[in-house]
């Protein structure tokens, strides 16, 4: 073929042909579903991830203040008559002659609550299930440890994060 053949050849061509739009209309679609699904796989990521540290960051918070005030406290385990209690603690100041500080703990529609010395109550946790499990006593029946067992579970848009953690949790010496 001659150069000035071909030039004669693509001079006669008006567009595409069917076929050809077919089959570049089927690639791009091919693509657009492969972009698509990647977005939306990206999004339900961030989502479970999002869904999980805001779990990982609520079961965090209740283990640290349950156990902030056990570890100072002479722990009195309510009753299970009162709905919602979880755990009343009271402990000396450093002294050790009178009781000056106190915290309840309370759980309130997977919201955990905390009383401190009579005032206001905090929500420190939410979305949160809650147990005091294997208490400890010495020889005069006091408390020296217990297992905080605490689970959060946070759903978005279908998308479940969760996270259980148990904390064993060791009174001071010397705190009864």
């Amino acid at each position: 073929m001659k150069p000035g053949d071909a030039k004669a050849h693509f001079c006669h061509q008006q567009g595409l042909t069917f076929v050809e739009l077919m089959i570049a209309m089927l690639i791009a679609a091919v693509i657009a579903v492969a972009v698509g699904y990647s977005i939306a796989h990206l999004f339900n990521m961030n989502t479970r991830n999002s869904n999980y540290m805001i779990a990982v960051r609520q079961v965090q918070s209740a283990g640290y203040w349950v156990t902030r005030d056990a570890e100072m406290a002479r722990p009195e385990l309510t009753s299970t008559t009162v709905p919602g209690k979880l755990l009343s603690l009271s402990w000396y100041d450093t002294d050790n002659t009178t009781i000056t500080h106190s915290a309840d703990f309370t759980l309130d529609k997977g919201v955990l609550y905390r009383r401190y010395d009579s005032g206001d109550k905090s929500a420190i946790a939410s979305h949160i299930a809650a147990t005091i499990d294997q208490v400890a006593t010495d020889e005069n029946g006091h408390i020296v440890s217990f297992v905080f067992n605490v689970t959060a579970s946070v759903t978005t848009r279908g998308i479940t994060g969760n996270e259980s953690r148990d904390y064993k949790v060791t009174l001071r010496p010397g705190a009864q």
